[in-house]
Formats: C-alpha cells, structure tokens, sequence
C-alpha cells in the first residue's frame, strides 16, 4: 500500500510572464534520511535513497503535475483537478547539484498574490511504498526506505509542518502524518513547534533530548 508523503523546498525567485502568471525553478527533493510523525505520535527515519528518487520513474513523475495552494486532503485526480489546481509544473524535470528539479508556473491570481505576500516554499505531495529496512545514508540510520515515489502534485504553502528550519536542513517538512501502523518514540507536538520556533524553555529540557537525539540518530 502506499502511502502520502510531502517534502518542502522554497520559492527564492520567480519570473513572472506578460501574462501576470509566476514561473518558478525549484529543488523539490533530495537523497536523505528524514523522520516522519506518524497518527499516534511516534516517529520513524526513512531514506530517500538515489537510485529511488533519481529513478527514471520519480523523475518523470514529476512533469505536468498541478500546482496547489497548500496540500489537499486527497491526492489530486481528474475528478477534482479543477478544484484543487492553481497551476502546472512543466516537463523539465531532471537531475542539478544531486537534487531533483522541476519549473512550473502558477497561473491563480490568488495564490500569486499570496506569494508576493511571503508564501515561501513549495511542498512535494508524493505516493510511495515505505519499505521495512534498516541501514545507514551518509551517516544517518534509518528504518524504513521510501520506494516506487511518484509525486503527486506540489503545493505553495506558507510553511512547512516542522518549521522553516528543518524545511532547510532536510528538504522535508517531515513530521508526517500517515496510517502505519509502528514506531516507538514519542513525542510531544508542542515540543517540536518550541523547537523549531526557537522558544524551547528549560522546563522543555527532557523534550529537547528525545528531539536531539531523534534527529541526529
């Protein structure tokens, strides 16, 4: 079964047409080893090794997809394209600097107007299997390998789940939440919105151990 995951990268410049529509050149994804929240809390480390996302099948997964302000609660499809679409990626994606890119324009007036306004970054909604297997990515342990990704569609948003941070550091909002069930490490929400918001306190002491230690495992 798969499974929906997002990923976040930012909007640094845009070109905008005669037409009034924005064009922008982004990253959306990378290898790596990210955690991912699951429904009850806990979190779990999956990779995103190159020979997945650098596959020929994620790459082209990622041409004509659309466009969405913010991510919709259900994968887009032709039955609710016209609902959810405020633009489309173009048919450009390919391989720079060990990262997946992708141009696409935004052709909602808007959702344009909110990116003059500051919406920043630009999230990756994608299907893959998330595969029980252990092992180390450039230094990093992981639990579970992300196979077969196809993205889905890719969304402006304001702000990335975990924090503009983490969206930096990983190239994930990670923190995801999905139907899995696993995992054994729990941690509180309010706890990871201190953290990334920098306004931790030493009465959050023990939260920031487990956070630490989660996200340099």
């Amino acid at each position: 079964m798969k499974l929906q995951r997002y990923d976040t990268s930012y909007i640094k410049d845009y070109m905008e047409t005669l037409e009034g529509y924005l064009t922008v050149n982004v990253p959306i994804t990378r290898p790596g080893v990210f955690p991912y929240q699951r429904q009850d809390g806990t979190v779990q480390m999956e990779a995103k090794l190159p020979e997945d996302i650098f596959s020929d099948r994620t790459i082209y997964s990622a041409r004509s997809k659309p466009v969405t302000d913010g991510h919709p609660n259900e994968p887009v499809t032709i039955e609710n394209y016209q609902t959810y679409a405020k633009g489309m990626s173009h048919t450009d994606s390919r391989v720079e600097d060990f990262k997946l890119y992708i141009s696409l324009t935004v052709t909602d007036k808007t959702l344009i107007g909110k990116i003059h306004e500051g919406y920043n970054e630009i999230s990756i909604g994608f299907l893959s299997d998330v595969v029980a297997e252990s092992g180390t990515y450039n230094g990093d342990k992981y639990e579970y390998v992300q196979r077969n990704v196809e993205i889905n569609h890719i969304a402006i948003v304001e702000k990335g789940r975990a924090g503009p941070e983490v969206a930096i550091r990983s190239d994930s909002d990670a923190w995801q939440i999905d139907e899995k069930e696993g995992g054994n490490t729990k941690i509180d929400k309010s706890w990871l919105d201190k953290f990334d918001q920098g306004t931790m306190t030493s009465g959050d002491f023990e939260g920031l151990k487990i956070i630490i230690a989660q996200r340099s495992a």
